[in-house]
């Protein structure tokens, strides 16, 4: 017996999103960092959705279950922490760069 599963965005080849499916991601994105900020990971998704001003439907539709959502969080700030690392990296004084900028990451 074989079982079917939707595949999870780590099993889905990554192809670029239209503009306005990436603005409802990255709204998704903020809204749920605040909702697990402030409620833990055992917050609404229902409200996360509704923070970004998006149909739950859409939500599962870029994160089908919570643990996606998580990893979704965790794949954007090691981006934004990657992206800073390389700019430290460009300066005079990487370190003092990379510190520098994440002070102001943190801000």
């Amino acid at each position: 017996m074989s079982h079917h599963h939707a595949p999870t965005a780590s099993e889905t080849p990554a192809k670029p999103l239209r503009r306005d499916a990436q603005r409802n991601r990255d709204a998704i994105v903020a809204a749920a960092r605040t909702a697990f900020s402030e409620q833990g990971l055992g917050a609404s998704l229902e409200g996360v959705a509704r923070e970004a001003g998006v149909a739950i439907g859409t939500l599962y539709r870029h994160s089908p279950t919570r643990l996606d959502l998580v990893e979704t969080l965790f794949d954007a700030k090691y981006t934004e922490l990657l992206a800073t690392a390389e700019e430290a990296a460009a300066m005079d004084d990487a370190w003092e760069g990379f510190t520098d900028e994440g002070c102001r990451e943190q801000s």
